[in-house]
């Protein structure tokens, strides 16, 4: 993520996507309060902004999104789901390190957070792959992300707000939760399905909060031997 490149690959900041995205989700109740913007030299493919929000009472968790992303069409493929401009949102815990003045704080969760959504602004462009709904990203390291047990992703659309968000200029960008899973949930993802991973999470009541305590739906419990009486 910090491969320094030429300028000119990046092309320009697109104000209009960045106005769009940042107007839908003021409008459903995530009005950013600081943003994290890596400097020129560091960017690669498209500029991304990661946009914080901080809890309110009518949305009582920390938010964040990005824009740039969908600055850059991806490949339309399987993976895509016929989405050609998409942008990134993770909901989180209310608790979780943000400072009100749009810095950062050095706590590892919010480090992670950050990372895994700007390095993913860039994968559909440096792959060469669209992203969309139930595509898989294992973090590819021994530990899980700091604070908690997950060791992959896993992109959904949100049920919080609306993911389609028009522009003016006729594109369609379209919203991605960034979900972390355990590797049981990886597991489940990979031999049975999205669906069925969908069907676990729903049933136990999971929607698109990050929250590291909650339940592992992969996680296999036997029946105690008087169950089957």
């Amino acid at each position: 993520m910090t491969d320094s490149v030429d300028p000119e690959e990046l092309g320009e900041p697109n104000q209009e996507t960045q106005r769009a995205v940042n107007e839908h989700m003021a409008r459903h109740g995530f009005k950013a309060t600081g943003s994290v913007l890596q400097p020129a030299h560091e960017q690669r493919f498209v500029y991304t902004t990661v946009h914080l929000c901080a809890p309110t009472e009518q949305r009582p968790m920390v938010t964040m999104y990005t824009t740039g992303m969908s600055d850059r069409e991806m490949v339309v493929d399987a993976g895509s789901d016929g989405r050609r401009h998409a942008e990134l949102v993770m909901f989180l815990p209310p608790d979780w390190p943000i400072d009100g003045a749009g810095g950062v704080s050095d706590d590892a969760r919010l480090a992670w957070s950050v990372q895994w959504l700007e390095g993913l602004t860039r994968y559909p462009h440096l792959s060469k792959r669209g992203v969309g709904p139930g595509h898989l990203i294992p973090t590819g390291q021994d530990e899980p992300l700091a604070g908690t047990k997950f060791t992959a992703f896993v992109l959904l659309e949100p049920t919080t707000l609306p993911f389609a968000i028009p522009t003016q200029d006729g594109r369609e960008i379209k919203l991605l939760t960034l979900f972390p899973l355990y590797p049981e949930e990886v597991t489940l993802k990979r031999k049975a399905g999205m669906s069925a991973l969908l069907t676990r999470l729903r049933e136990a009541g999971i929607g698109d909060l990050a929250e590291p305590a909650r339940r592992n739906v992969g996680a296999v419990t036997s029946k105690p031997f008087w169950k089957f009486w």
